[in-house]
């Protein structure tokens, strides 16, 4: 929040856009955060290889992803505001009730976007659900950007359709990062009960390339952003 300000002038996008975006996340401090989020979350995997620590390691996951998408807004607010580097983690790092009360917002909007695709696909009807579910998707990033630059009123889907029609790609890569998070998540809850050395060996490519999309994902969100004219 506090990393943009409203502007007025259309920021243009990076030189050699949309290339750059796929090295965004391997600039400094890009590695340090990745290995550190990665790491971090590896440890709650190893702790969920035991039944008794299957529970615990879930709900810690659930903070863990709280500190992750206030690194992410960060990212696609610095983006939004024109500037090129990816943010370290000391601010994601603090959180206040305002914090809080944004995370818990985001939460919901993004139940909102997903959960009428993943209830179609439940039922069966595959091809709309994964329609509703592509398109759901793209406006959930609408949302992480209207979270970043502090404007709720890219949350509402009457106002999020012009972003999603306007800029199609980039709210589809918006939301990649989410994508690789959740059904790495699904493919390790497959392999739990094989043991601890199985669940590394698979969970270890998973983090870092979760890692990665977030930050990916986040740049792309943030410099479609810089079309924001407060």
């Amino acid at each position: 929040g506090k990393e943009s300000k409203r502007h007025r002038d259309r920021i243009p996008p990076p030189a050699d856009w949309p290339r750059v975006a796929f090295l965004c996340p391997l600039g400094p401090p890009g590695p340090t955060n990745i290995a550190i989020g990665a790491g971090g979350i590896l440890l709650l995997d190893a702790m969920g290889t035991s039944e008794a620590g299957l529970f615990p390691a879930w709900i810690l996951k659930l903070v863990v992803l709280a500190f992750l998408l206030r690194g992410q807004l960060r990212v696609i607010a610095r983006s939004a505001d024109g500037r090129d580097d990816p943010s370290g983690w000391a601010g994601a790092l603090t959180f206040d009730s305002d914090e809080l009360r944004k995370y818990g917002g985001f939460i919901a909007f993004f139940a909102f976007g997903v959960l009428p695709g993943w209830a179609l696909i439940t039922f069966e009807l595959v091809k709309p659900g994964i329609a509703v579910l592509a398109l759901g998707s793209m406006y959930v990033s609408v949302v992480a950007l209207g979270a970043a630059l502090e404007d709720p009123s890219l949350k509402w889907p009457w106002k999020a359709v012009y972003w999603m029609v306007r800029h199609p790609v980039a709210c589809i890569a918006g939301s990649m990062g989410w994508w690789v998070l959740g059904l790495s998540e699904v493919a390790l809850g497959a392999v739990y009960d094989s043991g601890l050395l199985v669940t590394l060996v698979v969970a270890v490519p998973l983090r870092v390339l979760g890692m990665y999309a977030l930050t990916f994902s986040a740049r792309c969100i943030g410099v479609m952003g810089r079309s924001w004219r407060g």
